[in-house]
């Protein structure tokens, strides 16, 4: 929660961001511009690793900002071809209405109350937390993707769905393709 004046929080480099905006504005900038990106909520965004910066949260801002830094990425990550797929979806900047947040939400919760109260265990604790985060954050974007035809695979995801769904309907090719 922002304090009734502006507040700006800084990027290190090599840290990735992950804001849960529930109302307000926030502004991100990178060094050497003068253009920001803005972010009304409620809003779920994602800011890869990379060049350092700036997110500039205007009073009274409402949300949860959670800075990553490479190292705990790489650990959370799954070393397998869906860690792949992550990695992919996850190296991009993503902007997205909240929606179904409530599981990041929850867990970016779970994850604040293992770095408040340290017990035996919290480092993997954090490391899991942290892996349940970053998977559903890429289901929301993956399901976006999928939604809206801009994934490469959507469509033909979508006409399995589709197929399932119409199996029994006799849907001609015609049918598939119009919808």
């Amino acid at each position: 929660r922002s304090p009734l004046t502006r507040v700006g929080y800084g990027i290190a480099r090599g840290t990735a961001v992950l804001l849960l905006l529930v109302s307000g504005r926030i502004e991100r900038r990178e060094p050497g511009s003068r253009q920001a990106q803005s972010f009304e909520g409620p809003r779920l965004a994602w800011f890869p690793d990379g060049e350092a910066g700036e997110l500039l949260a205007e009073a009274g801002c409402r949300g949860t900002l959670v800075f990553i830094p490479t190292l705990a990425l790489t650990r959370a990550l799954p070393v397998s071809t869906l860690g792949g797929q992550m990695r992919r979806a996850l190296s991009q900047a993503i902007s997205l209405p909240p929606g179904r947040s409530t599981a990041i939400s929850t867990l970016i919760d779970g994850l604040g109350v293992e770095r408040q109260e340290p017990q035996p265990g919290v480092d993997i604790a954090q490391d899991h937390y942290l892996a349940l985060i970053l998977i559903q954050l890429w289901r929301l974007v993956r399901a976006d993707l999928v939604a809206h035809g801009r994934a490469p695979q959507g469509m033909a995801e979508r006409f399995v769905i589709l197929a399932g769904q119409h199996a029994r309907d006799h849907w001609t090719v015609a049918d598939y393709a119009r919808v």
